[in-house]
């Protein structure tokens, strides 16, 4: 599942003019957890830049059903947070 991810996400990310760092899914407290890594080439990524790239994200992840069907916790982040 992961490799699906590092497949999809980094050129949407990319498209938007960040970086992407890594992708990591596990689950925390029985449900899963979907943390993307993203950077800037210059400055810092700030909370707008996770907003984007979380409601860009988000409909691929569910149109793809990448959970079958399970609820999970999308988050975007920065390497610094």
């Amino acid at each position: 599942m992961k490799k699906r991810f590092e497949k999809i996400i980094p050129p949407i990310i990319e498209s938007e003019g960040l970086v992407f760092k890594k992708v990591e899914v596990e689950k925390k407290d029985g449900k899963i957890a979907l943390t993307v890594t993203i950077d800037k080439k210059d400055g810092k990524v700030d909370v707008n830049d996770c907003s984007k790239i979380s409601k860009l994200i988000d409909p691929i992840i569910e149109e793809e059903d990448f959970f079958d069907g399970e609820s999970y916790l999308l988050i975007v982040s920065s390497p610094g947070s």
